[in-house]
């Protein structure tokens, strides 16, 4: 897929008024959208979703780019979008092969064995790691259920009681 200049530019302006001078992502989008009335929906999905890529992946985007510009987090989001780097686009940060390559260590998962944390007690705190205990679960309610030790719940107040309208799940004991 191809960059275009225009759309690139924008995006780098709308971008870092966000990022560098914290200004509400959404308004700035809608300025830009009614500035330029003659985007499509292409354009206007291209510059949407590359600033809002950005900003959520933001550290992750600075770990494989290797720099915090604004530029340069552009940059690694449209290499890890698909689209190929014209050759006028210069940025500050690690080529883009590199970038690419960078990407599998984020995506490596983390090999932590839960028991050595917890002791090896994972079970108890709902990892499914063991068996599950059948005299605990069944003295427990599920939230909103009635129970004759919650005197404010739904059904077993009078009409007339003034909780007996509210939502049981909320409803302080």
């Amino acid at each position: 897929m191809k960059l275009h200049r225009h759309l690139c530019s924008s995006t780098l302006e709308i971008a870092k008024s966000v990022l560098v001078n914290h200004r509400v992502l959404d308004h700035e989008l809608a300025a830009a959208f009614e500035a330029n009335p003659k985007w499509g929906k292409r354009d206007r999905n291209f510059v949407a979703e590359s600033i809002f890529e950005t900003t959520r992946w933001r550290r992750a985007l600075a770990f494989l780019v290797d720099s915090e510009e604004t530029n340069s987090l552009l940059t690694a989001q449209w290499l890890l979008m698909g689209y190929e780097l014209p050759e006028w686009h210069s940025y500050n940060g690690r080529p883009a092969d590199e970038i690419l390559a960078r990407q599998s260590l984020l995506l490596a998962p983390l090999r932590v064995e839960v028991g050595q944390f917890v002791g090896g007690g994972a079970h108890e705190i709902g990892f499914g790691l063991g068996p599950r205990n059948p005299a605990r679960s069944a003295s427990r309610s599920p939230i909103g259920s009635t129970s004759s030790a919650n005197p404010n719940s739904a059904s077993s107040g009078s009409p007339s009681s003034p909780r007996s309208t509210r939502n049981p799940a909320f409803s302080s004991a």
